[in-house]
């Protein structure tokens, strides 16, 4: 599971995924909020 995930978070694009969908959620509840 572990390796997995360090698999995956070699890849560039997969930190950036998980980067916007981070901010999308922070926006989205920012949003939500207001």
């Amino acid at each position: 599971m572990i390796e997995q995930l360090q698999l995956y978070l070699s890849y560039p694009f997969v930190r950036y995924a998980i980067i916007v969908g981070v901010l999308i959620a922070l926006c989205s509840s920012l949003l939500g909020v207001t």
